[in-house]
């Protein structure tokens, strides 16, 4: 599913990854994979927040602007964690759970590439060889995104149901 950010979107977003990349370097968070060229992090940080704000847009939920909620979804009320890559894979770490959707491209043009369930993604086939370890998920084998639309839509439905009784 191809989502174009407007100015403002990109504008909030980018503040929301900026502000990521200021304090993890303030507060010398150690980093997973280390920068190869000077200013990757602070593009990978904005990348990211953009991604989790083109999902939210696409599923039409209220996103957040999440900075240091580690472990907690990308966007609020879900168990969605958004990974955005210039690759063709999407990366999983050993203790990511709940639900990964994959985003490609760059500012302000965007395609959700589709979504897999963490657990389903930490299979032994797509584990990393090297340190740290992770995993790498082939877009090839996530679920279309027009299908994650459908489960939130009925998980939603059976909360709505319950709340009713």
């Amino acid at each position: 599913m191809q989502v174009k950010l407007s100015v403002n979107e990109v504008l909030v977003a980018g503040y929301v990854g900026m502000r990521r990349n200021a304090e993890a370097s303030y507060k010398h968070r150690e980093m997973r994979f280390p920068e190869r060229n000077v200013g990757e992090l602070w593009g990978n940080h904005i990348e990211s927040a953009h991604a989790e704000l083109v999902v939210s847009k696409a599923l039409g939920i209220y996103w957040g602007f999440g900075v240091n909620t580690f472990h907690n979804p990308d966007i609020a009320d879900t168990n969605l964690e958004v990974r955005w890559s210039s690759r063709d894979d999407v990366k999983i770490r050993p203790d990511d759970s709940g639900i990964i959707v994959s985003v490609k491209g760059r500012c302000p043009d965007y395609e959700i590439m589709g979504w897999i369930y963490a657990s389903e993604g930490q299979a032994e086939q797509f584990k990393y060889s090297k340190e740290p370890v992770c995993y790498f998920v082939p877009h090839k084998h996530l679920r279309p995104f027009h299908s994650l639309e459908a489960l939130l839509e009925k998980k939603k439905q059976e909360r709505l149901n319950m709340e009713g009784k």
